[in-house]
């Protein structure tokens, strides 16, 4: 009894070391790429990756078509300009996951988003310039 559940323990602790590893995205091809957000694509799988390809800190599946990636980024541009709420820690959601969203104007007459996935606190930064190039993509 005692080698039997050892063996559950030791293919339990596998399983879950296997679900914690992180994908790898060096084989997908990157379309767009602004500081440390790259758009990559495999196909039809239209993904966000936030870091480093290798080991990403945050991926967002975007969708499986141009036109659904121009749709949610022309839906989070909607959210970020909407001038009803606050520039500072805006709940928004993009692509199902919520995210914190603060408005920064720059000098150069670009609004950069300091952007917070509330879930696994990672932060990353976008200009409106570069959301505006990720709905045009090639």
């Amino acid at each position: 009894m005692k080698k039997l559940l050892l063996c559950v323990v030791v293919i339990a602790l596998s399983a879950i070391t296997l679900l914690a590893q992180k994908a790898d995205y060096t084989k997908y091809d990157v379309i767009a790429q602004a500081n440390d957000v790259s758009i990559v694509v495999k196909g039809n799988d239209y993904r966000m990756v936030v870091g480093p390809l290798k080991k990403p800190k945050t991926v967002f599946l975007l969708g499986h078509s141009k036109d659904q990636v121009a749709q949610r980024f022309k839906q989070f541009l909607e959210q970020a300009d909407n001038k009803n709420y606050s520039k500072k820690n805006r709940p928004i959601t993009f692509c199902g996951v919520n995210l914190q969203l603060t408005a920064i104007d720059s000098k150069a007459e670009d609004v950069i988003y300091d952007i917070l996935r509330e879930d696994n606190n990672v932060k990353f930064k976008l200009n409106k310039s570069n959301l505006v190039g990720f709905i045009d993509l090639p």
